[in-house]
């Protein structure tokens, strides 16, 4: 399965000024690419090259910590994202 990094469904300024839109950005295309990225690396060659990150993340005990510490980073991340532009996330002042 080739993972993806998925785009930021809402604005990067929606948290301000709480989080600034450099900080959303850097958080987003550098922290939840390197999760996606390693996670890559950690099952080249392996039974998980061929599973969804849900089938990974149902199993996640039976992973190496690369696996485990990198696929729920990119898993959360990826749910964190959506849930954020599903609710049009807002924190209060």
């Amino acid at each position: 399965m080739a993972f993806t990094l998925p785009a930021i469904p809402y604005s990067t300024d929606v948290l301000k000024p709480t989080i600034d839109k450099a900080t959303m950005e850097i958080h987003h295309g550098k922290h939840h690419q390197s999760y996606e990225y390693k996670l890559k690396k950690a099952i080249a060659g392996t039974d998980a090259e061929h599973l969804t990150i849900e089938e990974i993340i149902e199993n996640i005990s039976k992973y190496p910590a690369a696996v485990r510490n990198n696929g729920g980073g990119h898993y959360n991340h990826s749910v964190i994202d959506w849930v954020k532009g599903a609710s049009n996330y807002k924190i209060a002042k």
